[in-house]
């Protein structure tokens, strides 16, 4: 009301403008002083200013003075407090814009004096900005009475550019003296480099948004293209820059106007983008941004750019292309066909693009065949063949959807990509695949089995994988392309993270790939580190495989010439023996073929003897001690060298013997130097004992590294047996002279645990009578130390020390004879009565007191540990040989207990073993209370290290220990079957969220109930039988997989050596047994299939399938794969075949096959009763064609840039005025709104009225809009101002229509819509107030056929907004 009551007043020549100007800036300053800029008050009164300003006229001095009186003490104080680009809240923002307004005003319509020096002002608020990014200055906290902020500043200089395009306004500077326009002149370009330095500099959107609106403004005044140019170059610089950065494509939809002409020569000034190779970059990095702003205006830049192409007469090549086939090439000069083929094919990408961008997989998955289009116009062959960019740019971006059915198609459509027909690698995307992409497979999603394949099938990711590195190798045809791709593959490998199915199939890729030398040292290294990262934490059988692949791909791709022996040789030691890398596999020979290749060249440092010596000095190095020091493990490097020794024997590099006729390192030399030292330490005082454990070390890897698949008879193996058993009986002495005296404190655990570990593995490989009477002294040695030092009234460390390493020692005998053993000669007889004698006599302790000159608990603890652990393991001999025990049965459980609350891990299985052979005795005794105690302890302390990695070990001691026959045997009714049967539940319901734990229990049952004489207590536990048969959780996705990688890689065989040392149990090995128990009356079919399953009574099942005619193929692989039951329930007819080997039958113990086939070659689905009227020959026809769903928009109709719609007057919605107008001001539920307003913009409604804008703000409303409301004109009209409205509408000509039901309404068919027309709706519950009705030229309504006489408002509007748009339509004029 102000505005209007000044614009009144202004009329009259009595005003004094200057008096009514002082008055407002005299009621503002107030406000400005006190930094009260957020009152309500101040946008009225700028409001008057602005009123004001806009009815003064030009060229009058008055006026002039108004203008420079407001713009100094009101705009520019004002834009001097307000800090948008810090506090950008809207009424902030609010003030800015009024602000700004009224300063532009102020310039136009003042002097041109004025204007310059505005425009000076403000640009030079910019250069100050410029510089405190570039001199790292602050120019705020220098001069902050002057300080303009840059979104204040660029917000005045767009307004002010404005009227530099107004002829008027230019004429001005030129009626004035000769150089003021070219002072003009002088300030724009000067405000112009500030406007393109700001676009390097800045980043905010909100910034970059108004300069470029400034940059549209004064390029309109670029008559010779300079600023053009100019404009191009700065934005080829921040590319170039940051080719991540979201500025170019911004900047050139900006400017797109004067880049690419809707009409005329895209080549103005000479700035053709598309002829530039950077440009084309912008769009494809563009397309697969993760910002969806800067995808939708590269998809609007191809757009237009090809529609451009398309329209005019211009051939299109690149200027600063390097390569021979360009990234864009068009061309006018080919035949209308070749023409109309370049045309489909950028139809095709820009649908890929397009579609892309929509997140339901129904909509996208029709277009991506033409994916196969693009890959095929990629080849060489084409006349112009499309550029492999453009395949990696659409690659990009469906890797990034939000659906994993699209990234999983792009992964697969990559690896299976026929690189000699699309020549990817030779475009400048290898980097893209070995590096980016090969980054976004990380993800597991990628490896998914494909549905309804049998357990063992491969992803299709991981088939592809496997192959892809060995096509890559054979597209590149260079040796120098070959090592840079597959060196940045390798980086890629060893600097990142990768889960273990990515990572398995990414070496089985490598494995495959032909033999070249393509690693060198760092290589290898980097890759060993990665590689054991990945494989910590993952199972053994998967770990192995890796392993496999891995040393396949590692023997393969060394370069020999860069890595030396010994560095391969380290390399080589990291993998498991008991996992992969064992003598006797295939991996094995595989690689002593590689060996054999190395050696037989002409390679420095690879050659025979240089083999030798290597492993000569390092054998020989590694005995080499300093004087004072103690024994540490370094198995690592006692690995690397027994294992490269023996490929060295199998490859005939290294001689198992020596020749005397040519003295050479051999094995036989080497181990004999390790013997010899053994041999002379016992006799020779002044040799170190540190260099003889040395030396035991190494030859006891020597053992194990035999492995267990290395014959007998076979001439390594007899070799290294003969260097043990030539030094055994001095390898006894040594240890005991050790326990005797070399023991003293914790620092020598290393050498106890060394010499147990030597006692073990001679004891279990060589047992003759001599050696046996050099153990059984050792032994009588360490029983009269430990009872010497258990005698000992003073706590020291060395009788502690001696306490623990003869236990130690003594412990290891006692596990090897714990475990029945036949064939026991006198001498071993009467070892083992010693031990026990003393175990009859010995106090046993659940702790070993630490002498107070020990501080490291850590360091006693492990003391202690092994301490206890020898002391149980006697204990073990003791009850296992049944002799009579120092404590009552009672007694010694009790201690057991006491000492698994105190112990660690490798005490606690031995524990166990004790329990389980206690367990009887006690319940002999009638003690049932104290077996269930002991049972609820026992599972307690087991439960307390549920995610440790020996937890599955320690509850496989629980199970044999809680459900072994003696328990099991027991009545019915005893409390102690029905706590086990508790238990047994207990573990299904844990074993949901534990893989691996019910099967412990399942397979240890199936085990003893292959018993006759422990299958009539089955009956007992019948429900747990039951849980095994049907047991099975829905697994998670991780987990899943994790179970359909051990299948796939069980399937393979021999082919990965994994399975060569690990012994898998297959299912039907646990199914299959030898029991002939009958099947009890009265049990059905499927009783009788639970209980085979449960005991495993194959031969009933056999006679029973052998009757009926059931196969084995039909139960267990063809009725669930019909039933939709999941497919890791299925078990293949090849597994019974398979189990049939393991068992040297010739003929599998269940029949397997059917005779036919129908049933087995029928498709899975749901299952229907058969319509028998149907005639049998009927079938459903397919449609010919197919269609799909296109939402694609003209590149005219697209707002690439939302924020700076304004200036894109050529992109905007066109909603022609004079069309219908639809009024909602009764209208008061925001989702009618919402939905009215998303309808009214899909069928070009002229103007949309609202009741109040703030709906506009209101999430509910957005909901419904879907930004509707961004491309719709809007405007507000108050429900109490709508009468007035209407009847100003219909004087300017519009026929007024409501939506109601009246006496005299008209039918919608009936009706024929004038093309001026405002059509009015009602409220939702009282419809159009009477008052309004009787202003209506008419009212329509929608003819019903139902009961229900009322439509919803939403529903009720957009039916008759689109009878009106498809009568116009029909109809274009009224």
């Amino acid at each position: 009301m102000m505005a209007d009551s000044n614009f009144q007043l202004l009329q009259s020549p009595h005003v004094d403008k200057e008096k009514v100007v002082e008055d407002v800036v005299k009621r503002i300053i107030p406000f400005m002083s006190e930094d009260k800029l957020t009152s309500p008050e101040i946008l009225p009164m700028l409001g008057v200013l602005e009123s004001i300003l806009r009815n003064v006229s030009l060229n009058d001095a008055v006026a002039w003075k108004v203008c420079e009186d407001v713009s100094g003490k009101i705009c520019v104080p004002l834009l001097q407090k307000l800090h948008p680009s810090h506090n950008s809240q809207s009424q902030n923002l609010v003030l800015v814009s009024r602000v700004g307004s009224v300063q532009s005003l102020c310039a136009q319509k003042g002097s041109t004096g004025l204007y310059i020096s505005l425009l000076r002002l403000y640009s030079s608020s910019l250069k100050d900005h410029i510089l405190d990014r570039t001199t790292k200055t602050n120019r705020k906290s220098e001069s902050q009475a002057d300080y303009i902020d840059i979104i204040c500043a660029l917000e005045v200089i767009k307004n002010l550019m404005r009227f530099c395009n107004d002829k008027d306004f230019q004429q001005r500077f030129f009626d004035h003296v000769s150089n003021t326009y070219t002072v003009l002149e002088e300030q724009l370009e000067e405000a112009f480099q500030h406007l393109l330095d700001i676009l390097k500099l800045f980043d905010k959107r909100t910034i970059l948004h108004t300069t470029s609106q400034c940059l549209l403004l004064l390029l309109k005044l670029d008559h010779q293209s300079r600023r053009l140019a100019s404009c191009w170059s700065t934005i080829l610089s921040i590319w170039h820059e940051d080719n991540l950065s979201f500025k170019p494509s911004m900047l050139i939809c900006s400017l797109a106007n004067f880049f690419l002409p809707a009409e005329g020569n895209c080549s103005v000034g000479d700035v053709d983008i598309r002829t530039f190779e950077s440009y084309w970059s912008v769009v494809q990095n563009g397309l697969s941004s993760e910002d969806t702003l800067v995808r939708k205006q590269c998809i609007y830049l191809l757009k237009r750019t090809i529609d451009l192409c398309q329209q005019g007469q211009v051939d299109v090549r690149l200027q600063d292309s390097r390569e021979h086939t360009p990234k864009f090439c068009w061309s006018h000069q080919t035949s209308s066909s070749k023409l109309w083929e370049s045309s489909k094919l950028w139809e095709d990408v820009i649908l890929l693009v397009e579609t892309l961008e929509e997140k339901q997989v129904h909509v996208i998955s029709p277009l991506l065949p033409k994916m196969q289009n693009l890959i095929r116009s990629s080849s060489l062959d084409q006349e112009i063949p499309l550029h492999t960019s453009w395949i990696t740019a659409i690659i990009r971006r469906a890797l990034k959807h939000e659906s994993v059915t699209i990234m999983r198609w792009a992964t697969e459509t990559v690896l299976f990509l026929d690189l000699e027909l699309c020549p990817l690698l030779h475009q400048g995307e290898e980097k893209y695949i070995s590096m980016e992409f090969l980054l976004t497979i990380q993800d597991s999603k990628n490896f998914s089995k494909p549905q309804n394949a049998p357990q063992g099938t491969a992803s299709n990711a991981g088939c592809g994988l496997s192959d892809f590195f060995g096509n890559c190798w054979r597209a590149l045809k260079t040796t120098e392309k070959r090592v840079s791709f597959f060196r940045d593959v390798m980086h890629t490998m060893s600097t990142n993270s990768w889960g273990p199915v990515p990572y398995l199939f990414l070496c089985k890729g490598l494995s495959r790939v032909p033999a070249s030398p393509l690693m060198d040292k760092e290589i290898i290294f980097n890759l060993r580190k990665s590689m054991s990262a990945t494989i910590s934490s993952i199972n053994s059988y998967i770990r192995g495989a890796v392993q496999c692949y891995f040393t396949e791909a590692l023997v393969n791709l060394v370069d020999i010439d860069r890595v030396l022996p010994r560095e391969l040789a380290s390399v080589l030691a990291v993998f498991s023996i008991t996992e992969s890398l064992q003598r006797g596999t295939f991996l094995w020979e595989k690689v002593v073929t590689r060996l054999e290749r190395f050696c037989d060249g002409n390679s420095e440092n690879w050659t025979h003897p240089d083999i030798q010596n290597v492993l000569h000095n390092q054998a020989a190095a590694f005995v080499q001690v300093s004087e004072g020091s103690k024994f540490a493990w370094s198995e690592m490097e006692a690995v690397q060298i027994t294992r490269f020794a023996f490929l060295a024997v199998d490859a005939k590099v290294l001689p198992l013997v020596t020749d005397a006729n040519k003295p050479q390192p051999s094995l036989s030399g080497i181990l004999g130097n390790m013997t010899q030292i053994i041999d002379s330490v016992n006799s020779h005082p002044y040799m170190s004992a540190h260099k003889a454990e040395r030396a035991v070390e190494l030859l006891l890897s020597f053992i194990s590294e035999v492995g267990q698949l290395t014959e007998c008879t076979d001439e390594l193996f007899v070799i290294v047996h003969k260097a043990l058993t030539s030094c055994q009986s001095e390898l006894l002495r040594f240890i005991q002279q050790r326990m005797l005296g070399g023991w003293r404190d914790v620092k020598d655990l290393a050498s106890i645990q060394l010499c147990e570990r030597a006692i073990s593995v001679v004891i279990e490989r060589y047992r003759d009578n001599t050696w046996v009477d050099c153990l059984h002294q050792l032994v009588k040695s360490c029983i009269q130390t430990m009872i010497e030092a258990s005698a000992q009234s003073k706590v020291t460390l060395e009788t502690q020390t001696q306490l623990v390493g003869a236990g130690a020692i003594l412990g290891a005998v006692a596990s090897f004879y714990a475990v029945p053993c036949w064939g026991l000669t006198q001498q071993e007889q009467a070892l083992i009565e010693d031990i026990v004698q003393y175990t009859q006599t010995v106090a046993v302790t659940v702790s070993l007191l630490r002498p107070s000159t020990v501080e490291s608990r850590e360091e006693w603890g492990r003391f202690s540990s092994l301490f206890l652990s020898f002391q149980w393991r006697l204990q073990l001999l003791n009850l296992t040989l049944g002799r009579p025990l120092h404590y009552p049965a009672i007694g010694l459980l009790d201690l057991c207990l006491e000492c698994l609350s105190l112990t660690k891990a490798n005490t606690i299985h031995v524990v166990l073993q004790c329990v389980k052979l206690l367990l009887p005795r006690v319940t002999d005794e009638g003690a049932v209370d104290k077996v269930i105690e002991t049972l609820e302890l026992t599972f307690s302390i087991t439960q307390e290290n549920m995610r440790g990695t020996g937890y599955l070990t320690t509850m496989s001691y629980f199970v044999a220990m809680a459900f072994q026959p003696a328990l099991l045997s027991l009545p019915a009714d005893s409390p102690i079957i029905h706590k086990l049967a508790q238990y047994g539940d207990l573990l299904l319901e844990l074993g949901e969220g534990k893989n691996g734990l019910f099967y412990l229990l399942a397979s240890h049952l199936c085990g003893l109930w292959r018993d006759e004489n422990l299958l009539p207590h089955m009956s007992k536990f019948y429900s747990i039988m039951v849980s095994c048969c049907l047991y099975g959780n829905i697994h998670k996705r991780q987990d899943r997989q994790t179970l359909e990688l051990n299948a796939y890689i069980q399937d393979l065989g021999s082919a990965c050596s994994v399975n060569q040392v690990t012994k898998r149990l297959k299912l039907v090995v646990l199914l299959g047994g030898q029991s002939e128990s009958p099947i009890p009356n009265g049990v059905g079919l499927f009783q009788v299939f639970e209980y085979y399953c449960a005991l495993a009574l194959n031969q009933t099942l056999s006679v029973i399938v052998s009757k009926s005619g059931v196969r084995a193929r039909t139960i267990f692989h063809t009725l669930p794969r019909l039933a939709c039951i999941m497919d890791d329930e299925w078990i293949v007819p090849k597994t019974f075949v398979e189990d049939m080997t393991l068992r040297n039958q010739t003929a599998p113990w269940i029949p397997v096959l059917n005779a036919s086939d129908h049933l087995a070659s029928s498709e899975a689905g749901t299952w229907r009763i058969a319509d028998s009227n149907a005639a049998s020959g009927d079938k459903e026809e397919e449609e010919e064609g197919k269609d799909f769903q296109k939402k694609i928009m003209p590149w005219k109709m697209m707002t690439p840039d939302d924020d700076a719609q304004e200036e894109l007057d050529f992109c905007k919605k066109q909603h022609q005025a004079g069309g219908l107008i639809l009024v909602t001001s009764l209208i008061e539920k925001l989702p009618n709104l919402g939905g009215l307003c998303r309808t009214s913009e899909i069928f070009g409604v002229s103007e949309f009225v609202i009741g109040k804008m703030k709906y506009l703000e209101d999430k509910l409303f957005q909901t419904l809009s879907v930004t509707a409301q961004k491309w719709l004109p809007i405007s507000e009209v108050y429900k109490t101002k709508l009468e007035a409205f209407l009847r100003e509408k219909k004087m300017e000509g519009y026929t007024l229509l409501g939506v109601e039901q009246t006496a005299n309404s008209v039918s919608l068919t009936d009706f024929q819509f004038p093309h001026k027309s405002l059509l009015l709706l009602g409220n939702e519950r009282e419809g159009i107030p009477v008052e309004l009705i009787n202003l209506l030229d008419v009212c329509v309504e929608i003819p019903q056929q139902g009961v229900i006489r009322s439509l919803n408002v939403h529903v009720s509007g957009a039916l008759l907004v689109w009878e009106y748009r498809r009568q116009q339509l029909v109809r274009p004029t009224d």
